[in-house]
């Protein structure tokens, strides 16, 4: 079996096992160290589906889990905006008491604002993300995240600035690079496209170059083909499948073909097939 498909079967099984325990995430979570490095960014490893109690928070919530497509996907790190991230991390966490999602809503798992006062690990994330766009944050640059520690399934807040990925957590006043966290890093949105999660890999840190590429990307609207632009359009397919295919991509040529045979819209654009996915 070759490292993706190993990357993508533990990967599985991992966030089956944290999608099981999260629900105890209110309680206090003990962080395991597994990082020796201090990596800036998480790599992108495979496409991911949501967290169940994700869907029903978006559909709650629909302009929550949306962005522009060309907002920007980092902020600038300064001493202002990492004076903003301590000060929203401490508010939320010193004025939301945790409760667990049975002893609050009867449910296993449900994603939802703390605005009665209490709430699980992801609703402290949610509340501190809200905040952070209402004073200026880029919603593309603050991604919900679900990580591993060692009893439980825990989900935290991840701010993408020009110098690192950096962590909200309802377990610590303090706001840290998320490989320093020591906590085992799941999954998480995708800044492309925040309706799409993808799995995240620590150390050591091997990413699927084409889904990287892929999120790098910008979404465009599609125009629906003619007979007078179909030969100009299947060149362009045939630059951009080139140039997949060259990052690992498998079968890239199909894949960027059918994409522009069929009109969609931004939405719905997926990223790159790799080995393995669900």
């Amino acid at each position: 079996m070759g490292y993706a498909a190993k990357t993508i079967k533990a990967n599985s099984i991992l966030a089956a096992t944290v999608a099981a325990a999260i629900v105890g995430c209110a309680g206090q979570a003990v962080a395991i160290p597994f990082a020796k490095r201090l990596l800036l960014f998480t790599a992108v490893v495979e496409y991911a589906k949501p967290p169940v109690a994700w869907y029903d928070f978006c559909r709650q919530n629909p302009g929550d889990c949306e962005a522009d497509p060309h907002s920007p996907r980092e902020v600038a790190f300064t001493d202002e905006s990492f004076d903003e991230l301590t000060s929203i991390n401490r508010l939320v966490n010193t004025n939301i008491k945790p409760k667990t999602d049975k002893k609050h809503w009867g449910l296993a798992d449900k994603w939802s604002y703390p605005d009665d006062g209490y709430g699980d690990c992801e609703d402290y994330a949610l509340l501190k993300r809200k905040l952070l766009i209402e004073i200026g944050w880029s919603p593309a640059a603050l991604l919900m995240a679900v990580v591993w520690d060692k009893d439980a399934g825990h989900a935290v807040l991840i701010a993408r600035t020009d110098k690192g990925e950096y962590v909200l957590d309802n377990q610590t006043g303090k706001i840290l690079l998320w490989s320093a966290t020591k906590y085992k890093f799941v999954k998480r949105q995708s800044p492309r496209d925040l309706k799409q999660w993808v799995y995240i890999d620590g150390d050591p840190r091997k990413p699927n170059l084409a889904l990287t590429e892929w999120e790098k990307s910008v979404p465009v609207e599609k125009a629906v083909l003619t007979a007078s632009n179909h030969d100009a359009q299947r060149k362009v397919a045939n630059i951009v499948s080139e140039k997949f295919a060259a990052v690992g991509s498998v079968d890239a040529r199909s894949t960027v073909e059918s994409a522009i045979d069929v009109p969609t819209n931004a939405e719905s654009q997926q990223p790159p097939p790799a080995e393995g996915r669900d």
